[in-house]
């Protein structure tokens, strides 16, 4: 075998070979992050960040800021919801395997409504076995 033949020979394997461990070493994971503010830009605490069907999540911190990692690549369902605010919904959200996303979101105030499902005469039994004297049942 001539030297130019092996040349090309370890050139080609060099190749191939690469070729094969280059698509093993990509990520298939991205990462998400961001930040959730109300209407005046303010920083909302506390906000639950959620990749749909995936058990993946996060809590915004004190400055509104959140970050997912190990968020699957492609187009993914991010709902964004806390107690008080409209919930937030953005489809389609392109998570690109081993980069950064950013989806940053504003939140509607929204009234909450509390049921009331006290009856009339638990109050009374309760203020009843309260009375000294009186032993609770």
């Amino acid at each position: 075998m001539s030297q130019r033949s092996f040349h090309s020979l370890v050139l080609a394997t060099t190749v191939l070979i690469a070729a094969w461990i280059v698509p093993a070493l990509a990520g298939t994971t991205g990462k998400l992050e961001g930040r959730v503010v109300d209407e005046k830009k303010q920083p909302l605490v506390g906000a639950n960040v959620q990749i749909e069907g995936q058990r993946l999540g996060a809590i915004t911190d004190e400055s509104g800021h959140y970050v997912i990692v190990g968020v699957p690549g492609g187009a993914q369902l991010v709902r964004i919801n806390l107690l008080g605010y409209a919930s937030f919904a953005a489809e389609r959200v392109m998570i690109t395997p081993d980069f950064t996303t950013t989806l940053d979101a504003t939140l509607e105030t929204e009234a909450v409504q509390i049921e009331r499902s006290a009856r009339r005469g638990d109050a009374a039994a309760v203020a009843d076995a309260t009375r000294p004297g009186r032993r609770a049942c």
